[in-house]
């Protein structure tokens, strides 16, 4: 196991992840550093860091939730438009038609 020191809000942070996965706990670190401050930018000085960390997760988990709805209506959707299918098979047809054309049968 490695162990990545992460800075998020001015503050750092000892994380333990698993060997070769340190590159992509830092990149984690800066997008949750990055929504934490553009979230404090319009709040002003009234808010505490928990409170930044609270909405920081809110405003992730509400993507994520976002991110996992559009993806489960991608997968239930027909995975062929009808048109296209029609289209392809038309296509294909030629081809075979060409193919049989240019072998004289």
């Amino acid at each position: 196991m490695a162990v990545v020191e992460v800075n998020i809000n001015g503050r750092y942070y000892p994380v333990v992840c698993a060997d070769g996965q340190q590159d992509r706990v830092r990149e984690m670190a800066r997008h949750v550093d990055d929504t934490l401050r553009s979230i404090a930018g319009g709040m002003g000085s009234t808010v505490n860091d928990t409170h930044l960390l609270v909405l920081t997760s809110l405003l992730m988990a509400d993507t994520i939730t976002d991110l996992r709805a559009e993806a489960a209506a991608q997968a239930a959707a027909p995975a062929e438009d009808p048109a296209l299918a029609a289209a392809v098979d038309a296509l294909s047809q030629r081809v075979e038609d060409l193919a049989a054309r240019l072998s004289g049968t």
